[in-house]
């Protein structure tokens, strides 16, 4: 819609997934009105047997050319890693940049590393896709020396916001917490719960 809400364009888009959980996980919208969101997806136990995948879900990004009508899909899962949180945005060039934790493990609440990855909408390619493992220097900041030494992985973080720098690079801002209640009963059966 424009600022005074008329309507610029609307379309119903089918996607190519029937039958599965199918979750938006992210989107954006570009300086020419297209659509790009993430999605995450779920295999059924014989497909995860058949990728020999680690993990039930896998990440999709879509992109929706509204002047086209085309739907351009790009799997981004990683074959041997499981994408944990991912963050999607554009760059003042119109490329989509997506950044996001990894672990190698689908049950274990820790992250091995980041993950990058670049798509230019225009030629409808992922030009460029990496993993990058957490240093040690950077885990003995976050968990201690102590525990980095001795290979541990990085809890759980939530990516909050990325922003592209001028150099090329991208800084992540990223949440980590931890909610507890602890409830205790004394002996005259008073309780009492602490929330942290």
């Amino acid at each position: 819609v424009n600022s005074d809400m008329s309507e610029v364009w609307s379309k119903d888009v089918i996607f190519p997934i029937k039958d599965k959980a199918f979750s938006i996980l992210d989107y954006d919208v570009d300086k020419d009105g297209n659509i790009h969101f993430t999605a995450a997806i779920r295999m059924t136990l014989d497909e995860k047997n058949d990728k020999n995948s680690k993990g039930r879900y896998y990440v999709n990004i879509y992109s929706y050319f509204h002047e086209t009508g085309e739907l351009v899909q790009y799997e981004v899962g990683f074959k041997n890693e499981v994408i944990r949180n991912m963050d999607l945005e554009l760059t003042a060039e119109n490329e989509l940049v997506g950044i996001g934790f990894y672990s190698e493990r689908s049950m274990v609440e820790s992250y091995k590393g980041m993950f990058y990855l670049r798509i230019d909408p225009k030629t409808k390619e992922v030009k460029n896709k990496s993993l990058t493992p957490f240093g040690t220097e950077l885990l003995s900041a976050l968990i201690g020396e102590r525990k980095a030494d001795k290979g541990k992985e990085m809890p759980p973080y939530e990516i909050r916001a990325t922003i592209n720098l001028e150099n090329g690079g991208t800084a992540v801002v990223a949440e980590h917490y931890v909610h507890s209640v602890y409830t205790t009963t004394n002996a005259q059966g008073q309780t009492q719960t602490v929330e942290t």
